[in-house]
């Protein structure tokens, strides 16, 4: 047991610790010193908790810490191997926990086996929580004093407001609360002060408020914020000045696009009123004291500065951002016995109708069909580029005064004339087939529609004009894109052909390939009679040069089968911890070492069952896993496999290889496409440049993803997701 005085003398070291300014980098200094602990890290989680270790997860949900006394292979968290690897034997893991919540963890290794004892762990723990509550008193003070620095900056400001306590004290105030009230009382009391109690102001919440005349007559509205059950900040709010400019909303009858403000020598908003004043009711505070110049800019407000001090008076357009609202406001700004009275007149809907006119003329100008801009009279104000040009005029010249009816067919002018008498009324004109006179006198084939817009004092006619010679153009083109479509699927057929004759070629060069295999094998086992050292070696080449050529043939065999839609999968329940068992997972890994490299296999503990294609499954794995392996010269390959939602698993192929360029990423899944071995000091055989193409149709084929990410000279990584549940089992044809 270790000793009470021990104990004490921890604790009062741990208390110490916490009053100082590092307390993270005294904890880990501490136990190190203390109990001869060689590793020790803090390590703070994310919000979100976004790419958590199994070992990680299981901290959080549980909550409790971890403690593995003989880390070894049969250790539950994987990840705990590669300290193993480093020569540590034992760990404690140790929750931080800030109001029942575990915001990160302390993790503890020593280099000697049972190190962790339960005396040893239990003062550890207790260490890690007394850190824990040491985070949480830092918040909550960081958090008081932004609190107090948000009452010291209000209490500067125009608004009158005090802070009052539960006995209805007046703790704090500022001298516009003393100016407004007349006098501050004797008893220093809120109901002394403005004939309102606590129990009063405490119950205004949601937008709650007192509107009363206090001592001095003055009418004000009172607002209360509950700080804390004993204390509360209020405000007052001369009404008086609301009244008057309610006056002056109702005398002069406004509308919806002004506001009426009334500011004092500094230009803090002291009330308003007027047509948006209903819209800001609900935060009439967040107005209240307020700058002006806050609201328009930075550049705007020494202007209006400059203006005031010169003249006394401002008066500008201007963009305005009132909370929750920005306006173009024409504003006035005049000097007056309150201090400065504005008026800001909203002018969104006098821009609305410049937009209008401008955006009808960037459409004239703009479209392919013939636009001609019409005047009340019938004659041509206006015209676009495509009117002048199928109508064989030079310019719009020569059309900007003509009648409208000039340039129509005389055949068509009752017509003409009819609808114009209905476009006069208001009723629209739509696809009216006609004839209109070009230049040179021919005729050209039309279809017009009229519209009439009402300008600030008279009417206009816009005719919107579409040449049936493009239409006849449209149609060449939609019997070329038939013709191109026929093409296409012949090209198919060629394409599917030339798959089937891939196909038939490497699957009837499998079988000569193969006696040719086994011949060589017999014959360097001497079954054909002794065979002398040179004899074995040429014998060792043709079997190694067969299976290099087996492995191309069966890549080609596979892309063709992809392309020719003839791949079933074999889905089945696969258990992915058993996959780092597998002999081609492990041949892998004995590649990767036998080349200088690491290799690590990471699964996460609760990683569940799939449906797949095992063989396919592994087949990905080792291509990715050996292209890993063929860029790289130093360093190692990580594999990763992990549970990324409810619905679908990940798997990661990390290397510290020469990774690949901007240019190549392009053209990394195209078949064929062999990335250069840039960087490399001994750079393996050529492929065939099907590796990458076949893994991601293969992960298409079971409904997934395939992805990757690198740097040029720092690495690669490669991953791609399953579903957990393959969707289609009754057909898995692809």
């Amino acid at each position: 047991m270790v000793e009470d005085i021990f104990i004490n003398k921890f604790l009062a070291d741990m208390i110490n610790l916490t009053n100082t300014t590092d307390t993270e980098y005294g904890l880990k200094d501490y136990l190190s010193r203390m109990f001869g602990i060689e590793n020790i890290t803090v390590k703070m989680f994310d919000t979100e908790r976004f790419n958590q270790s199994s070992l990680e997860a299981y901290i959080s949900n549980t909550k409790k810490s971890y403690i593995d006394n003989e880390i070894n292979e049969y250790s539950a968290f994987p990840e705990l191997l590669n300290y193993r690897n480093n020569g540590y034997s034992s760990c404690l893991i140790a929750p931080i926990k800030v109001d029942n919540r575990v915001i990160g963890e302390v993790n503890l290794f020593s280099t000697h086996p049972n190190k962790f004892t339960p005396d040893i762990s239990s003062l550890i723990e207790l260490s890690v929580t007394l850190f824990g509550l040491n985070l949480y008193y830092s918040s909550e003070k960081k958090k008081v004093e932004r609190i107090t620095s948000y009452f010291d900056a209000s209490f500067n400001s125009s608004v009158p407001q005090a802070l009052v306590n539960s006995a209805g004290d007046i703790l704090k105030f500022n001298k516009q609360f003393v100016n407004l009230i007349g006098s501050y009382p004797e008893d220093k009391k809120i109901a002394s002060a403005i004939g309102v109690n606590f129990s009063d102001l405490y119950d205004l919440t949601d937008g709650k408020y007192i509107q009363k005349a206090i001592k001095n007559g003055k009418p004000v509205r009172i607002n209360s914020y509950k700080i804390r059950d004993s204390l509360i900040h209020i405000t007052l709010i001369d009404q008086s000045e609301h009244e008057l400019l309610s006056s002056i909303n109702s005398a002069i009858n406004l509308q919806n696009q002004f506001l009426i403000l009334i500011l004092d020598d500094k230009l803090d908003i002291r009330n308003f009123a007027g047509s948006l004043y209903d819209k800001f009711n609900e935060i009439h505070d967040l107005l209240t004291g307020k700058n002006l110049n806050s609201f328009v800019g930075e550049a705007n407000g020494k202007l209006i500065d400059e203006s005031l001090k010169n003249q006394q008076s401002f008066k500008s357009t201007l963009q305005i951002e009132f909370p929750n609202k920005s306006i173009n406001g024409r504003i006035s700004i005049e000097k007056c016995s309150m201090g400065y009275a504005a008026m800001i007149t909203n002018i969104e809907k006098e821009l609305y109708a410049e937009n209008l006119d401008n955006t009808l003329d960037d459409f004239i100008n703009t479209t392919t069909d013939m636009i001609i801009k019409v005047n009340e009279f019938g004659y041509i104000e206006d015209c676009n580029d495509p009117t002048v040009k199928n109508l064989g005029y030079p310019d719009k010249s020569g059309l900007i005064g003509k009648e409208i009816k000039s340039i129509y067919y005389e055949g068509d002018l009752e017509t003409f004339d009819t609808n114009f008498s209905f476009i006069r009324k208001g009723e629209p004109i739509n696809s009216i087939s006609s004839n209109m006179i070009k230049r040179d006198g021919d005729s050209i084939p039309v279809i017009y529609s009229i519209r009439r817009i009402d300008d600030k004092s008279s009417q206009k006619y816009i005719l919107i004009i579409h040449s049936l010679e493009t239409k006849r153009e449209l149609q060449d083109m939609e019997s070329k894109l038939h013709k191109s479509d026929i093409q296409a699927k012949h090209f198919k057929s060629a394409s599917d052909l030339k798959s089937e004759f891939i196909y038939d070629i490497t699957h009837e060069l499998k079988t000569p390939l193969t006696n040719i295999k086994g011949f060589a094998k017999l014959m360097k086992d001497g079954e054909f009679g002794q065979i002398n050292e040179d004899q074995a070696s040429y014998l060792d080449t043709i079997l190694e040069e067969s299976d290099r050529l087996m492995l191309i043939i069966s890549q080609v065999l596979d892309a063709a089968k992809l392309e020719a839609d003839k791949v079933k999968l074999d889905v089945r329940e696969v258990n992915l911890k058993e996959l780092y068992s597998n002999p081609s997972i492990k041949s892998m890994e004995e590649a990767a070492k036998n080349k200088g490299l690491s290799f690590t296999w990471d699964i996460a503990y609760d990683v569940p069952n799939i449906d797949a294609d095992l063989n396919r499954l592994i087949q990905v794995l080792v291509n990715l896993i050996g292209n890993s392996i063929k860029f790289t010269e130093s360093g190692g390959i990580t594999v990763k496999i992990f549970k990324k939602s409810r619905k679908s698993v990940q798997f990661e192929v990390n290397d510290t290889g020469i990774g690949i360029s901007d240019e190549d990423k392009r053209k990394i899944f195209k078949k064929f496409y062999q990335a250069p071995k840039r960087g490399l000091v001994k750079p393996d055989g050529t492929g065939t440049g099907l590796g990458l193409a076949i893994t991601k149709d293969i992960v298409s084929l079971h409904g997934g993803k395939i992805r990757f990410d690198s740097k040029l000279g720092k690495g690669t990584k490669f991953w791609f997701t399953l579903p957990i549940t393959y969707k289609n089992k009754a057909s898995n044809k692809a």
